[in-house]
């Protein structure tokens, strides 16, 4: 009885420390996965005919990669990016540090697809994912409150060895696919990944996965429709194929944007982008690291681009005035007869509910980062209306 009394005084601490700003609590026992999702169609593949082509791929900015495990918490936060995306163009990318914390939380078991349902994902550059010693943070009770404002609303029962056409009409219905099955370089039990399109001319289907930029074409892969149709044997593990999927109900798209501003980066290192480290600010604010060369001790991330949509808090004031934004950008590699980094492309963006986003560039792009040196860019972004 001692022992029952103290296990339950125990989860009562537990659970009171852990109530969210939002004064939720995450749930001792959550309920099962829904085996449908309230107000979808009876039938969980549409019977519509949908179009010859449909891309996703537009809509995917950051590129992730997983150390030994991972797989399934970064197709969920591609399903995210992507719908956050569609809904408002340079929306943030999301953070793996949060959400996985999140799923590996001991007050219950959440699987992946729970966690953006129940809780939410804050951004990757609120809450970078290091694993270098002395880098590794928790989320904060400010990331729980960005979190609510990005989450799915639900997401649909396995869908056991779909076919072709099952995934192509998924795909058109409802977006990108959360998938378990195989792909070149996966481990033998099995791997998560993100089917994010196809394409009826060449008769393939497009997979986004988690094993960085250098994998396949830019972090993707073409999977022919004769791997869905006559999955490879058993012993055949290297070949892609598709066990089941899951379709994911977005939330209904926000009234404005959650983060009216934001900036996106895109870096391009030779050696790796774990080379960099980026500060973003207004004139006037403190520098914000927003990327500050992760993963270079542990789990080394060797992909090379940086491509990352930021979201930005401006100083108190009407949206309506003039902005000046300062960007830092630092590279730590090793000197070289030529510059290593280069930055292809930096957007400042302010958007609306009513309008499309009103954007500002630096007039030097594309700019040579010096190898062991630092540049600094500033952006005046003039009056936009609120």
């Amino acid at each position: 009885m001692r022992l029952g009394r103290w296990r339950l005084l125990t989860s009562l601490l537990v659970a009171a420390a852990t109530i969210l700003v939002t004064g939720s609590v995450l749930p001792q026992a959550p309920p099962s996965p829904p085996d449908a999702i309230p107000g979808a169609a009876l039938s969980p593949v549409p019977s519509d005919r949908p179009p010859p082509v449909v891309d996703y791929a537009k809509y995917v900015t950051f590129i992730r990669k997983q150390t030994g495990g991972g797989c399934g918490t970064m197709a969920s936060l591609y399903i995210l990016d992507i719908l956050a995306e569609r809904d408002y163009p340079y929306s943030p990318d999301f953070s793996y540090r949060f959400a996985a914390h999140v799923y590996n939380n001991p007050l219950g078991k959440l699987n992946q697809l729970d966690v953006l349902q129940q809780v939410g994902c804050c951004s990757e550059a609120s809450l970078p994912t290091d694993d270098d010693p002395g880098k590794y943070l928790a989320p904060a009770p400010e990331h729980y409150q960005e979190a609510a404002m990005y989450k799915i609303a639900a997401y649909s029962a396995v869908i056991s060895k779909p076919s072709v056409d099952d995934l192509r009409k998924l795909l058109w219905k409802y977006g990108p696919l959360f998938a378990e099955g195989d792909t070149p370089g996966s481990a033998p039990h099995g791997h998560v990944f993100t089917i994010i399109g196809y394409d009826d001319n060449t008769c393939t289907f497009k997979v986004l996965n988690s094993f960085g930029d250098r994998w396949g074409n830019n972090g993707m892969m073409d999977m022919p429709y004769a791997n869905v149709a006559n999955p490879p044997p058993d012993d055949k593990r290297s070949s892609p194929r598709v066990a089941w999927v899951r379709w994911v109900q977005p939330m209904p798209k926000p009234p404005s944007p959650p983060h009216p501003y934001t900036c996106r980066i895109n870096i391009h290192h030779n050696i790796g982008r774990n080379h960099l480290a980026v500060k973003i600010w207004e004139a006037g604010q403190e520098p914000k690291a927003v990327w500050d060369r992760p993963n270079s001790i542990l789990n080394r991330d060797d992909s090379r681009n940086l491509v990352l949509d930021v979201p930005l808090m401006p100083a108190r004031g009407p949206s309506s005035a003039a902005r000046v934004w300062h960007v830092e950008i630092s590279d730590d590699g090793p000197p070289g007869p030529s510059p290593a980094a280069t930055l292809n492309d930096l957007v400042f963006a302010y958007r609306s509910a009513t309008e499309p986003p009103v954007t500002v560039r630096p007039s030097s792009l594309p700019v040579a980062i010096p190898s062991g040196g630092t540049i600094h860019l500033k952006c005046r972004m003039r009056s936009v209306r609120g």
